[in-house]
């Protein structure tokens, strides 16, 4: 008799969809990096046989190494036996929940938890608990957290988003400390609330919270929690949560730092490299952090550490600092990438930007290894407009869209230069930014409508170079610097109303103003 489902999920009593993605694996296997088997002959191992074999193994190290070891060794094998299973099981919630005026039912709770695993924390996948009744005890704010970010109920979010914040603001009144609220302000930072300028969005702020509370909590010492505190609250969280957290934080640290064009705060020290190949780190996760440790080691190099004001190194300089990078960049991809799923792809791609954006600045001459860098970058923007926009947008985190206007503002760059390769493509591209921006949008005049709006601004505007071009950003200088090109219009627009008595604006003139405010950016 031919099997129907695979011997992964057989295993775990589960419905298997390999039958209808035949070619390819089944999305259990494809997510745990698993081969795809199918065997009739497979007879499914209980629980409880299974712990009484890891229990007669343990006996057998026991006898072998003496009973010193025997806590560490059985820790070590228990997670290697379990920790992909737990991964793709969670516990229900038994109990209906209420925090101010917001009420869900158990179910609905239920529902949302299953939602945030399967579509969002996949994103940034640190080991975490797994059971929503333990989450909701023990720290209301990752519980609550969640609930808001993966809700898709716009009338729970509107009475949601209040309580949160209040929850952040005694966590910090209070200078509460666990491994769940770190997880909790990395969530939030990851999937931040709709914010109407940049000055708005707090998820700076809680990515340095998180941060130092790590630092408190000694998750930047995984294996030596005790050193840092006896509280049980602290040390109960196992050395792959701790672990696997303080990845997450410094990858949160990176992106936020890298979208306001300052150097990431976060410490990037031997524990933190090892921790990346470390066997327990989820595969996505190390990904992540190889890629966020490549941007702040370029991005400082690049564009923070040059013996100037605005430490930017020269052009001259600067050209060999992006090769050598450039080299970096397939060198990671060659081997620490090479099973690189499409959404780390995106992560890659808006990385590679930003470095070769240090080349879009309009003090480079013209040279051969300038046109090959912008048509690099054409080629990479082009790549990840197109990917995102394939991607399921409502449950992408924040960094995705930073990206697509990173990479719609260098498209545009490049279309006014000399070295502009295929305009038509790039046409299309920056239209297509456009639709991702109208789709994301969730309320009006939102960070997402007003990145929309700059780029339709940007797409139209002459840069006159009232003020001086921006440097001091990093990676992030383009984009202010087309904010700045926006703002000198914006107030040319403001004299002329101030200086004419004529009072018939142009079209574009009237819907900017009514549109555009620069000094909220």
């Amino acid at each position: 008799m031919k099997a129907k489902a695979c011997t992964t999920c057989r295993q775990r009593k589960l419905k298997c969809d390999a039958p209808q993605k035949f070619p390819e694996s089944c999305s259990r296997c494809d997510k745990l990096k698993k081969a795809c088997v199918f065997d009739p002959n497979f007879k499914r191992v209980s629980r409880q046989h299974r712990l009484q074999q890891v229990e007669q193994e343990l006996r057998s190290i026991r006898q072998a190494h003496g009973s010193e070891t025997k806590r560490t060794i059985a820790t070590n094998i228990l997670n290697s036996s379990f920790s992909h299973e737990s991964d793709d099981l969670f516990e229900p919630c038994q109990s209906d929940k209420q925090i101010g005026n917001v009420h869900m039912a158990a179910t609905q709770v239920t529902d949302v938890f299953q939602l945030f695993f399967e579509k969002l924390h996949v994103y940034l996948p640190f080991r975490m608990n797994r059971s929503i009744e333990t989450i909701h005890e023990v720290c209301p704010l990752l519980f609550w957290a969640i609930i808001a970010v993966t809700s898709r109920d716009h009338i729970i979010l509107k009475d949601l988003i209040p309580q949160v914040k209040q929850l952040v603001s005694e966590i910090t009144l209070k200078a509460a400390r666990s491994v769940e609220i770190v997880q909790a302000l990395l969530v939030l930072c990851m999937w931040p609330f709709p914010y109407y300028t940049q000055l708005e969005d707090p998820s700076f702020i809680y990515s340095g919270i998180a941060t130092h509370i790590g630092l408190q909590t000694g998750l930047h010492r995984p294996e030596y929690a005790f050193e840092f505190s006896s509280k049980r609250d602290v040390l109960r969280s196992s050395s792959q949560v701790r672990r696997t957290t303080w990845i997450a934080c410094f990858v949160v640290s990176q992106i936020q730092a890298s979208a306001r064009g300052v150097p990431t705060t976060m410490p990037m020290d031997y524990s933190l490299l090892v921790s990346l190949d470390h066997a327990d780190t989820p595969v996505y996760l190390a990904q992540l952090g190889q890629i966020s440790r490549l941007t702040a080691t370029f991005s400082a190099a690049i564009g923070f550490n040059a013996h100037n004001m605005h430490g930017l190194i020269d052009p001259s300089e600067r050209m060999n600092m992006i090769k050598l990078y450039d080299r970096e960049f397939s060198y990671l991809k060659a081997n620490k990438l090479r099973e690189m799923e499409q959404s780390m792809e995106v992560i890659f791609l808006g990385s590679q930007l930003q470095l070769y954006s240090f080349a879009l600045h309009d003090d480079m001459p013209d040279s051969l290894d300038l046109v090959e860098i912008v048509h690099k970058a054409e080629t990479a923007a082009c790549r990840l407009i197109q990917l995102v926009s394939q991607s399921e947008l409502h449950f992408v985190p924040v960094q995705w869209s930073r990206s697509v206007i990173l990479a719609a503002v260098m498209l545009l760059k490049i279309l006014k230069s000399p070295h502009v390769g295929d305009s038509h493509l790039i046409n299309n591209q920056v239209t297509l930014a456009h639709q991702i921006f109208t789709l994301i949008t969730k309320d009006e005049d939102d960070g997402n409508q007003r990145s929309d709006r700059l780029l339709l601004l940007f797409s139209v505007l002459e840069d006159k170079k009232i003020w001086p071009p921006v440097q001091c950003r990093l990676t992030a200088s383009l984009v202010y610097d087309a904010i700045r090109v926006s703002k000198e219009y914006y107030e040319e627009v403001l004299d002329n109303l101030v200086n004419s008595n004529d009072r018939s604006l142009t079209a574009l003139e009237t819907h900017s103003l009514d549109n555009f405010n620069a000094t909220r950016y």
